[in-house]
């Protein structure tokens, strides 16, 4: 029996999902570099972190067959313009709203605590 690479997941969930939908048809399938592949993320590079969805070469097709919903290509995504209106209320929101947006703002000294030890005052001699 040999394996074949039918699929090539980019993230983890995908990787999950994948087999899910394998093992809903009751193909069973073979994860190269499964453990590794989890340990070192980042880009995913052939045969050092990439992970591998083999399966059966019996069952090849009908694998295929299942995961083809992951390997359609849907048509791009095209830009639209904001409209004038989305404009203005995003600067409305900026300048009305901006302490929202995180950014360096003024640290506020705290005051003493009077009950801390830097504080107390000490006792004097008689």
């Amino acid at each position: 029996m040999s394996l074949v690479v039918i699929a090539q997941p980019w993230s983890e969930s995908e990787l999950s999902v994948m087999l899910c939908t394998l093992e809903a048809h009751r193909i069973p399938a073979f994860v190269q570099g499964a453990g590794f592949g989890s340990l070192k993320p980042g880009p995913q590079i052939d045969f050092y972190n990439a992970r591998r969805i083999m399966v059966s070469s019996s069952l090849a097709a009908e694998a295929r067959q299942a995961l083809e919903v992951f390997t359609r290509q849907d048509e791009p995504a095209t830009f639209r313009r904001p409209s004038i209106l989305n404009v203005v209320r995003a600067i409305v929101e900026l300048i009305f709203f901006g302490w929202f947006v995180p950014g360096n703002r003024r640290r506020v000294a705290a005051a003493p605590n009077p009950s801390s030890k830097r504080t107390r005052e000490k006792p004097r001699a008689a």
